[in-house]
């Protein structure tokens, strides 16, 4: 990593948690505060692992190989998949939001999440945002291969069809094939506007 720009990892932690409420939701896991039952392993835990795993070099980055957010969401994904195989996850556990009253201050890993700064970006736009993926979650359910592409448009960001490609681990020519696909999807549930020219 000596020889790269060092990355913003605030900004890799925002996208990597977006992404991963995508996973767990995928997978059933829903709610505020979620972990996996049996485990005690939070999303935000996962993410810490995956973040840390990278600035230690356990997960080595090169770009020639694609962004580094598609390669750190392959790991948070992985590391939920094999965490899922290790154990059965009857019920989910949740942590407290409450903070424990406590004279002696807090470290940073003591903080729960109601601690910490608000976001920058308002309720009501966040809102809206969730409540567009939500509707097309409901549109494509039947059809996952065009949600999960949407998924990596919308939570990660990739752009780039090669990125894409590598990410959903399919040629750029089926790639551009699901993109075909789901822009029809999207225009019959009226979930974009047409070009029109």
């Amino acid at each position: 990593m000596a020889d790269q720009q060092a990355p913003d990892f605030r900004e890799l932690t925002v996208r990597l948690m977006a992404y991963g409420v995508t996973v767990f939701a995928e997978l059933g896991i829903f709610g505020e505060d979620i972990v996996i039952g049996g485990v005690g392993v939070s999303l935000e835990d996962f993410v810490g692992k995956v973040l840390l795993e990278y600035w230690t070099g356990v997960i080595k980055y090169h770009p020639s190989r694609g962004s580094l957010i598609s390669l750190l969401g392959k790991a948070l994904k992985n590391d939920v998949l094999d965490a899922l195989d290790r154990l059965s996850h009857e019920r989910e556990e949740h942590r407290s939001v409450t903070p424990m009253p406590s004279d002696a201050p807090k470290r940073e890993s003591e903080r729960s999440l109601d601690e910490f700064p608000t976001p920058e970006r308002p309720l009501e736009i966040w809102m809206d945002e969730e409540q567009y993926r939500e509707s097309l979650r409901k549109a494509l359910s039947d059809e996952p291969d065009l949600l999960e592409l949407a998924e990596v448009v919308l939570e990660l960001g990739l752009e780039k069809p090669q990125e894409m490609a590598e990410f959903l681990d399919i040629t750029v020519q089926e790639l551009h094939n699901r993109r075909r696909k789901l822009r029809r999807r999207l225009l019959e549930y009226e979930l974009v506007v047409s070009k029109q020219s």
